[in-house]
């Protein structure tokens, strides 16, 4: 397992991988040449998509039929992808999840990380950067 910050070519190596949002995502839903660079594999890797990366998982078939979440601006789109909506934060479908906005991706990484490490090491890892005063 190795973190990756790279090309999106490389993104099919990964062990896990986050999508977050941005504004270009609307546009990246709608370019059939950087959605088929974007091989992600369900049955090998652990893939989040948070805010409107859930978009991108919509666009590429990963949520098709299945309940998602996504920040309430994203919502109608996400919803033309033959995704149920729903008003969750964090919603996960085994190798799979989605977070509805910034605030959610503790969330997402708490199940990234029992995803990879086990259930046991997501709070010990989450403790190294919860805001002080705050505990699990």
């Amino acid at each position: 397992m190795y973190l990756l910050e790279g090309c999106i070519d490389e993104v099919k190596d990964a062990d896990a991988v986050l999508i977050t949002s941005g504004g270009s995502v609307p546009q990246l839903i709608g370019d059939p040449d950087y959605l088929s660079r974007l091989r992600l594999s369900p049955n090998r890797q652990i893939i989040g998509a948070m805010c409107s990366g859930a978009l991108i998982l919509a666009a590429l078939g990963l949520l098709t039929g299945k309940e998602a979440t996504t920040y309430p601006t994203r919502r109608q789109l996400l919803s033309e992808y033959d995704v149920t909506v729903v008003d969750k934060d964090f919603v996960p479908h085994e190798r799979i999840a989605t977070a509805a906005g910034c605030l959610a991706a503790q969330n997402l990484c708490e199940w990234m990380i029992a995803s990879l490490l086990g259930r046991d090491m997501a709070p010990k890892v989450l403790r190294t950067i919860q805001p002080v005063g705050k505990g699990l």
